[in-house]
């Protein structure tokens, strides 16, 4: 035997049902495809949101990287001041107690 056409499968399918059931069949299918459609679309919603939020993520985390490496920037330079007037301090005692010294001699 040949096998059969879509349309003969279909006759087949529905011999003998009422067009009414036919009809209802057809909306079930329909409402199916709809359901499986409206699931689809909620995927890629939800694939967009997440996308979404990884890239808020990864957003932050870069912000907090540059504010982290701006602070340690400041803690260096504020460093560096440190050091320097710690050594104009210590250079100018040195100053003071040679002058001491002098006028002592």
């Amino acid at each position: 035997a040949a096998p059969k056409s879509e349309y003969e499968a279909l006759c087949d399918k529905y011999a003998g049902m009422e067009p009414e059931a036919v009809l209802e069949a057809l909306e079930e299918l329909k409402r199916g495809k709809a359901e499986a459609g409206a699931v689809a679309a909620a995927k890629l919603v939800h694939v967009d949101n997440k996308h979404e939020l990884e890239t808020q993520e990864r957003e932050r985390q870069m912000g907090k990287e540059r504010r982290l490496a701006r602070a340690k920037a400041q803690a260096g330079k504020l460093e560096a001041d440190r050091a320097q007037k710690r050594g104009e301090a210590s250079d100018l005692i040195r100053k003071m107690v040679e002058e001491d010294e002098k006028r002592e001699a």
